[in-house]
């Protein structure tokens, strides 16, 4: 059938449009495959082979590397003279400097090394994120589909040519004379050489066994120096008559149809293209633990890295084997350097410098993975040696790169050809400082300081810490991309596989200095050990086994070319005619339809939040709640308090929002009027909307539904307030929502991209509020029991599993160690000094936990705050359009998506239940007051599940109305959506109630207003958290006070206060106020200081030191006066 013919790639192409299709590629093959069309000419092809053929004299002897040798590309010296000298010149001068000035040149050493794990970290997230940003209908590589190569199975295909370097590969022959044998190509257009050595007679002898076809060649490569592959592969080229030419290596299997689907490649690009590299994988992956490993880091390279680095527009080091080039353009940048042992790394960068492009194939080749320890490292070892080749052959003249402006090749150059090399040898130094820390439980703290000082530290500490995850996880999730489910769980044991690494580095390196150009040879068949069996039938046709010339090839024995001096690099040039100018296929331009509605939705989003923003501003609302004030703080105290630094952010609110409210709350002006918080939450408040709506059109397919959807969460008034200050609700529900959505593109989908946003996503939210916990814990669950439903394979379930909880618990992992590092308790944030446990004991005296152990009144706690935060005509719609939503699809993939949603529900309830926290309202508890309101901005987490699921209901609603109807039903909804926002802002803004009337209300302390009036600087003793205040309040930079978190510097001023600090605030009536405990009020180091202030209602007591200077007399700030300020509850 015709439809059959329609592409996976776009399968709204109609049946015309894959015809048209078809027959433009027809043109285009028989356009290119005229005589001549790709080839160069004869004269030019007679000039190539003539400097390819001339010997070069090293040390007296004649070498032959059978291409256009070129001095300053060629891996034959490995050091240049410069790089001797210069290299000499700072190993000395560090010598000398470690001498003089020791600690100064570790420290520099160290702060080196650091940066480059940074940039190279910084790399790797740029390539993933280039996966996980690319469009969905893509991935960014090049597709050709099959069903066009069926389509094209009798076109005129261009002749291609298939090297094949063999060296003691009898074992192997068999397997790969049948893999090409299965290559779906025209044999009268296939040309296949193998390349074998002169003293190779055992591969020789297995070939002769082999009933090989005519296309088949074998070519015995003259003995000479170097014996590597580039040498033989640069013979096979000398021979090579098609105009397209890939290699092969003896153990290889590749996709029958690889050479067609790289010709169309080539089709899609003009003659920039010169190189398109398919991907490699591994056939034994399951033979033993090495072969596992080898796996993960072959599809982790070049399925994730070397694509990325495509999108980036990066040069690619190519793979050994499955390179498809242009003849042409391969001989024009001058085959391959012999001298090099990754004659591959080496060609793909020679490429970039000259202008030519490499695209990555979809498409596979699958070899032998290294199954025998020696085997692994001998290979690992010459790859190793090969990239440190390369980046000295390329590093002979770096300014070149400043001056021609090729920063970004130089900075490839740097992080993937350099650091992959130098981090290997460096990493057991980093990693034995680590354990050496971990082993002495840190009794040398002050050696670490001195060679990670300041900043350095956290640096480094990031690079460790996420740097390894990250390079762990990108193994899971290349395995992911593969469908290789039962290795997913193996990957966990990558660092053995690190650890090996560095062995082979050290290795190369010393290789490197003795004997550069030696080619550790890889051995192959071990796979077939166990099932050995015999080497195929004898040929009747002999097979020629002397070097074969055909029309225009030459035999060596030109004038050698002296190595004198510094020969000038030429390099070749490509002319390209009228007549053989590549006439390239013009590229499908398929138009996507723009969503109207996401432009819409942000727009809305936009206006709302500046809008409420600047009102809530203008009526001086933004910092009502106390915790407002704490986030400020925490986040300002990083960088403005008497000890700054990362561990400022404290041990019981998790840190993201502070982390983000760092570019901003920097400001003055931002920090003191709270809107260096209120823009992290506007920002997450317009995300949030923005995923709302696609969430919402996942889930409905409509619109219309999916924008009335975001406009029920944008216009709710409870969130308008909250995304207008700096509290952290807005940040939870934005992460929560993005994850959601994440989840329930995956669950339609199973694309692993997207599995992993929303582990990242949960990463995040897990960062942000405990709430987002429990979230993990039921996205965890869902993964779980999503890839059950849909009836995976126990395999694929542990996998997928796995993939989530890695990256998705990986910030309650760190929060659980940070705890741990800085305050010495994994769980202090549970049960510390400041844990919401110790906050809500005064509660717990009052008996005002209405609900503890109390199902029923839990419940309908939450409930009555829910109506009182989404509306009750909106909400009961939601709970009816659940109950739909349920019996309709019961357990699909967008129901267990919409339970996601609903996690932090039950969360909320399940902790006021067990009085891990608190909601106060009026109508819950003896009498009605209406100042028993606390912690109601909790209610927020119901809008975004109520949202969509009256997304749900208004789709279905409006799908039964048609013409006019249709659109009164959207103006209907849209209406009593603005109805319910005017009814909750008419009746009470329960978030905004709170903080104006309510336990979460602070108002001005007496202690704020006097030091506004009279504070004439000077450092300030306080216990933050008990007392519940923040000299921000009066104008006060938080440098200024000591607290628990100014380390030795609040332990010296408990001690002996007088020497230390200017002011003192306390409040004995506090017996969680520390500095009330070391200072009671008959003291004696009180007594440098005088009681300047008293505060009846709250008991806090403000002292002055009395050797300082009197104090002055300013206005009370207006601001300080405001209603609101005056809080009832303080």
């Amino acid at each position: 059938m015709a439809s059959g013919l329609l592409t996976k790639e776009s399968p709204q192409l109609s049946e015309l449009q894959f015809r048209n299709r078809v027959a433009r590629y027809r043109r285009w093959l028989e356009g290119n495959v005229s005589p001549g069309a790709e080839r160069s000419s004869s004269r030019e092809l007679a000039e190539y082979q003539r400097a390819a053929s001339r010997p070069i004299l090293i040390h007296g002897k004649e070498v032959t590397v059978f291409a256009p040798f070129q001095p300053e590309r060629a891996a034959l010296h490995t050091f240049s003279r410069p790089q001797l000298v210069i290299l000499s010149s700072l190993l000395l001068a560090w010598a000398a400097s470690l001498a003089w000035k020791g600690p100064a040149v570790l420290v520099v050493v160290t702060t080196l090394i650091t940066l480059l794990y940074v940039a190279h970290l910084l790399l790797q997230f740029a390539i993933v994120g280039s996966h996980l940003l690319t469009p969905a209908n893509g991935s960014g590589d090049e597709k050709i589909d099959e069903h066009l190569i069926r389509a094209l199975n009798n076109a005129d295909w261009p002749h291609y040519t298939i090297l094949c370097p063999l060296y003691r590969e009898a074992s192997v022959v068999g397997q790969m004379v049948s893999a090409l044998r299965a290559l779906d190509y025209p044999r009268d257009r296939l040309e296949i050489l193998l390349l074998t050595e002169e003293d190779d007679l055992e591969t020789r002898a297995a070939l002769k066994q082999q009933a090989l076809p005519a296309h088949f060649r074998v070519l015995v490569v003259p003995r000479g120096y170097p014996r590597t592959k580039a040498r033989a592969c640069n013979y096979g080229l000398l021979h090579a008559r098609g105009d397209y030419l890939v290699i092969y290596d003896a153990e290889d299997i590749p996709d029958p149809l690889q050479l067609k689907k790289a010709v169309l490649t080539f089709a899609q690009h003009d003659h920039s293209l010169a190189c398109v590299q398919a991907r490699l994988n591994c056939y034994n992956p399951t033979q033993n633990l090495l072969t596992r490993l080898f796996t993960a880091e072959y599809s982790l390279w070049f399925d994730v890295v070397l694509p990325g680095l495509q999108r980036l527009g990066l040069p690619l080091p190519l793979g050994g084997t499955s390179n498809h080039f242009r003849v042409s353009a391969l001989r024009a940048v001058g085959g391959w350097d012999a001298f090099n042992v990754t004659e591959d790394c080496d060609l793909g960068l020679r490429l970039f410098q000259h202008g030519f492009k490499t695209v990555i194939l979809d498409s596979t080749t699958y070899e032998e993975a290294n199954s025998r320890l020696s085997n692994w490292l001998r290979q690992r070892s010459r790859w190793i040696k090969g990239y440190m080749q390369t980046y000295l052959v390329y590093m002979r003249h770096p300014l070149v790169y400043l001056r021609e402006r090729r920063l970004r090749e130089l900075c490839s150059l740097q992080l993937v050809i350099g650091a992959s090399a130098a981090s290997l040898l460096v990493n057991p130094l980093v990693w034995a400082l680590f354990l050496f820390y971990v082993c002495t439980a840190g009794r040398y703290q002050a050696f670490y300081h001195l060679l990670f000082p300041g900043a350095l530290l956290y640096l480094g500490a990031f690079c460790l810490i996420f740097g390894n995850f990250f390079h762990l996880y990108l193994n899971l999730l290349a395995l992911l991309r593969r469908r290789y489910y039962a290795l997913v769980p193996w990957a966990l044991l990558m660092p053995c596989c690190w650890l090996l690494d560095s062995l082979a580095a050290y290795l190369a390196l010393v290789e490197l200095l003795i004997r550069p150009h030696y080619w550790q040879k890889t051995l192959h068949g071990f796979h077939l050990l166990k099932q050995q069996k015999p080497l195929g039938q004898l040929s009747s046709t002999p097979v020629p086994l002397t070097p074969q010339r055909g029309p225009g090839e030459i035999e060596v024995g030109l004038t050698p070319i002296r190595l004198s001096g510094r020969a000038p690099f030429r390099p070749l040039r490509l002319v390209l005619t009228p007549e053989t100018t590549i006439r390239p296929l013009p590229r499908i331009r398929r138009s996507r339809p723009r969503d109207l509605g996401i432009l819409v939705t942000f727009l809305c989003a936009c206006l709302s939040s500046i809008s409420a923003c600047i009102y809530f501003f203008l009526h001086q609302e933004i910092l009502l709640y106390g915790d407002a004030y704490a986030h400020l703080r925490i986040a300002r105290s990083v960088f403005d308090s008497a000890t700054p630094g990362l561990a400022q952010l404290g041990g019981v609110w998790l840190p993201l929002p502070h982390v983000l409210m760092l570019p901003f709350v920097w400001n003055d002006f931002l920090w003191h009027s709270g809107l260096a918080g209120s823009f992290v939450s506007m920002a997450c408040y317009i995300i949030a909307a923005l995923y709302l709506y696609r969430g919402g059109l996942r889930l409905t397919r409509d619109r219309w539904a999916a924008f009335l959807c975001s406009l029920v969460f944008m216009l709710n008034p409870n969130i308008l307030y909250l995304q207008s200050t700096p509290l952290t609700e807005l940040t939870l529900i934005c992460m929560m929502t993005v994850a959601g959505y994440y989840f329930l593109s995956w669950a339609q989908e199973n694309r692993p991209r997207y599995l992993v946003l929303a582990a990242a996503s949960t990463f995040l939210a897990t960062l942000s509020r405990y709430e987002g916990w429990s979230f993990f814990v039921c996205l965890l669950l869902l993964v779980s029991l999503t890839s059950l439903l849909k009836r995976r394979s126990l395999a694929e379930v542990c996998a997928n599993t796995l993939v989530f909880a890695l990256l998705g618990g990986f910030g309650i992992a760190l929060w659980l160690a940070w705890n741990r590092i800085i305050f010495g308790d994994t769980l202090f944030f549970l049960h510390g000094p400041f844990s919401s446990e110790m906050l809500l004991s005064s509660f717990a005296r009052a008996g005002r936990f209405y609900t503890y152990h109390n199902v029923s009144l839990s419940l309908l706690t939450y409930l009555l705050l829910s109506v009182k935060t989404f509306g009750p005509f909106l909400l009961f719609l939601s709970l009816l359009s659940f109950i739909f939503f349920l019996l309709r699809h019961r357990l699909k993939p967008e129901t267990l998506a919409l339970i996601a949603f609903m996690a932090p529900l039950g969360f909320y309830v399940l902790s006021i239940y067990s009085g891990q926290a608190l909601i106060l309202l009026p109508e819950i508890g003896p009498g009605h007051d209406p100042g028993r309101l606390y912690n109601d901005r909790h209610g927020a987490a119901v809008v975004v599940p109520a949202a969509l699921l009256l997304a749900t209901l208004m789709s279905s609603g409006l799908r039964l109305l048609r013409g006019r109807l249709h659109l009164l039903g959207r103006l209907v909804c849209a209406g009593a959506i603005c109805g319910q926002a005017c009814f909750i802002a008419a009746t009470g803004i329960v978030t905004l109630q709170d903080g104006l009337y309510g336990n979460s209300c602070t108002g001005t302390h007496p202690v704020s207003i006097y030091l506004a009036k009279h504070y004439n600087g000077g450092l300030i003793l306080e216990d933050v958290s008990p007392t519940n205040f923040d000299v921000s309040e009066a104008g006060i930079n938080f440098r200024n006070v000591i607290y628990d978190g100014s380390g030795q510097l609040w332990q010296q001023a408990l001690r002996n206060p007088g020497a230390t600090v200017d002011w003192i605030v306390l409040n004995p009536r506090l017996s969680s106020d520390r500095v009330a405990r070391a200072l009671p009020p008959d003291s004696p180091l009180l007594r440098p200081f005088r009681l300047v202030l008293i505060d009846p209602r709250s008991g806090m007591h403000l002292y002055y030191h009395r050797g300082r200077p009197p104090l002055p007399e300013r206005p009370i700030p207006p601001e300080l006066l405001t209603a609101h300020r005056l809080c009832p509850n303080d």
